[in-house]
């Protein structure tokens, strides 16, 4: 579910800059959607990398919350510093 949030924020956020001239209220319920779905998501978060040295990486559902999560964020500050 919280990746469902996740994505459907980000392609949101994407169409909210491009599309709808960045409406500052829309991009800020947009990235509050984000921080929800990261904060929810209940899987794994990281697995052992694939040459099992003791380094961890991000799963990919959880690098793709993170994305969204990232890219929302950024057009909103973006978008509250003025940049058009």
């Amino acid at each position: 579910m919280a990746v469902l949030l996740a994505l459907i924020s980000g392609i949101a956020s994407f169409f909210n800059l491009y599309l709808l001239d960045g409406q500052l209220l829309l991009q800020g319920l947009l990235t509050l959607l984000a921080w929800v779905a990261l904060f929810t998501f209940r899987g794994k978060k990281s697995r052992s990398s694939y040459e099992h040295d003791g380094t961890r990486i991000f799963t990919f559902r959880f690098a793709l919350i993170l994305l969204a999560v990232l890219g929302s964020s950024l057009v909103l500050l973006a978008k509250f510093s003025g940049w058009n």
